[in-house]
């Protein structure tokens, strides 16, 4: 029993070490993803995981404790079930849950228990064989042998073995004896060897995993950059847009005041003014700077927002891309919507442009076939009838979305414009809606034209409502 106790509860404790390892790594595996809201990696990574036979299941929840993924992939028992918060600078971003499976452990117990019980049942028949021994030793040997031997001496015989006899019987069983402590030690080698095999399993799983991650990490990361470099061609555009009028102001007086001077005009006045024309110049070009930076800067924190000014602030630093598009985009708020959310405003700026681009980019397409089509994005903001949800309706006149691809434009990777498209804006902004602001991204057609609808909470306490 203590060979037992002693084996089970250092491979069990072996086994617990191993798996808080194996938690800890796919904790900081995960963090990455959650915090970048791709649940098709964290699904991707935990499916894999479940293929090896030592995990029972993975439960991974978001900072909302929504389920982000979920699989028991066997009856729910026989495990042992760990958590681990998962953090972000300190910050909880989510929790995961794995069941570890026990069933290593029971075949152990099982092989164990068998080896006990060939132990006890050998050690009960040296018990019977010495105990026979002994009695035909002491009482039964020795007086049928005495009767022998009297019998051997009334016919005059005296030549009696009893002492040799008595030495062999005594060896077999010792014989017997050594060849059973042979096959427990060979038991006890073959338990030894199974569990160096299983170390080994875990060793070449657990960097099979690491590889597997690496390569998943660097394909993110490859992606990630793909969309910034992205970003800053299309931020660079814009800014030169802001600026050409500015610079163009400021080149202007620069020359009006070499003609000033060249013709006796120059006075302080003129300076004065020409000074203060040139810095509202400078001033302005400041501030568009510093717009695009802040848009471009992602929210750390929750915060609470007006989705209206949200909006309008986005309108009016984009509203020249669909200007020259001639495209025309209207705000309409039904009276007594209650618009005050919580959430990030940096990124919902970023879900609703990437909606707007997609209308934008419908509209210029069905102008190949209506050349005098005037474009059209109607985003209108309430509230459902419950009073406790914001929904923001996003609709375009760019002829709705084809049947056969309205179901696959939120997936990853999904795109219609060919190499113009990276196919991960839309799958982005349903990731951001629904797993970090814990609302709804969904699309439909209605009489003819695309509806994007953003439903999100709102805030009960200071209420901002327009009348």
């Amino acid at each position: 029993m203590i060979y037992y106790k002693t084996t089970v509860n250092l491979y069990e404790n072996t086994l617990k070490k191993d798996f808080v390892q194996k938690i800890n790594e796919l904790t900081e595996v995960i963090k990455m993803n959650l915090w970048n809201f791709d649940d098709e990696a964290i699904s991707d990574i935990c499916t894999a995981l479940l293929k090896e036979d030592y995990i029972a299941a993975i439960k991974v929840l978001n900072e909302n404790n929504q389920v982000v993924f979920e699989n028991w992939k066997t009856n729910k028992n026989n495990f042992i079930l760990m958590y681990n918060d998962i953090k972000y600078s300190d910050k909880r971003i989510g929790t995961i849950q794995v069941a570890f499976s026990m069933n290593r452990l029971h075949q152990l117990k099982v092989h164990i228990t068998q080896i006990t019980i060939l132990t006890v049942l050998s050690i009960s028949l040296s018990s019977i064989l010495i105990l026979n021994f002994l009695i035909r030793r002491y009482l039964s040997y020795p007086l049928d042998l005495l009767n022998k031997d009297i019998k051997r001496m009334t016919r005059g015989e005296h030549n009696l073995s009893m002492i040799s006899k008595q030495k062999m019987e005594i060896q077999q069983i010792i014989d017997a004896f050594n060849d059973l402590n042979v096959k427990l030690m060979t038991s006890e080698k073959e338990v030894t060897r199974k569990t160096m095999a299983l170390e080994e399993l875990n060793t070449d799983l657990t960097n099979r995993v690491e590889i597997e991650i690496k390569k998943r990490l660097d394909q993110e990361q490859l992606l990630i950059q793909q969309s910034k470099l992205a970003s800053m061609g299309e931020m660079i555009g814009l800014i030169t847009h802001q600026w050409r009028q500015p610079l163009n102001a400021i080149a202007l007086n620069v020359q009006d005041l070499k003609d000033s001077y060249e013709y006796g005009e120059l006075d302080e006045k003129y300076m004065n003014n020409s000074f203060v024309v040139t810095m509202n110049q400078i001033e302005f070009m400041t501030k568009t700077l510093e717009d695009f930076k802040n848009f471009l800067i992602p929210s750390k924190k929750k915060v609470q927002f007006d989705i209206k000014s949200n909006i309008e602030e986005l309108i009016l630093l984009f509203e020249h891309v669909f200007k020259k598009t001639d495209i025309d985009i209207s705000i309409n708020i039904v009276q007594g919507t209650v618009l005050l959310t919580e959430g990030y405003p940096n990124e919902f700026k970023q879900v609703l442009l990437n909606i707007l681009i997609n209308s934008k980019d419908a509209i210029i397409s069905r102008r190949f076939t209506e050349t005098e089509l005037h474009g059209l994005i109607e985003i209108n903001i309430g509230n459902n009838t419950e009073k406790d949800r914001i929904i923001v309706s996003i609709k375009d006149n760019g002829g709705g979305i084809a049947d056969h691809i309205i179901d696959k434009i939120f997936d990853r990777y999904y795109t219609t414009k060919e190499k113009e498209g990276t196919g991960v804006g839309l799958y982005m902004s349903k990731t951001i809606i629904e797993t970090n602001m814990g609302g709804s991204l969904t699309v439909r057609n209605i009489d003819g034209k695309a509806e994007f609808l953003i439903t999100l909470g709102l805030i009960k306490s200071d209420i901002l409502i327009v009348g």
